[in-house]
């Protein structure tokens, strides 16, 4: 497989390589592989979440039905409030948590970080 990279980035890579007195190639070699294992990583967790999300939104489910006695009407603008309240609760917790993704591969090219 043949890369074409950047002028300024392969430079880059050249110093980073010499420092650490191995060859361009092997660095972007060793930076590729800890950037596929911290993808596969990644995508496992995006599964772990899919399954919790699932599971935490029937537990809202059914602690939601627990107080309606059978052939009474649900308040349908209630239960659509409590519902975006708790997707606009979610997003802002995921938003709060670091995205890690990149970590191995920035510090594979610069390990002063």
């Amino acid at each position: 497989m043949e890369v074409h990279i950047a002028p300024s980035l392969q430079e880059q890579l050249e110093r980073s390589a010499a420092k650490r007195g191995r060859s361009a190639d092997e660095l972007v070699q060793e930076a590729l592989a800890l950037y596929l294992a911290d993808e596969v990583r990644y995508f496992e967790s995006v599964e772990i979440w899919k399954e919790a999300e699932w599971l935490a939104a029937m537990d809202q489910v059914e602690i939601g039905f627990l107080p309606v006695k059978p052939g009474e009407p649900i308040d349908s603008v209630r239960t659509r409030r409590e519902i975006q309240e708790f997707k606009d609760n979610w997003r802002k917790q995921r938003q709060s948590t670091p995205k890690l993704r990149f970590g191995a591969l920035a510090q594979a090219m610069d390990p002063s970080r």
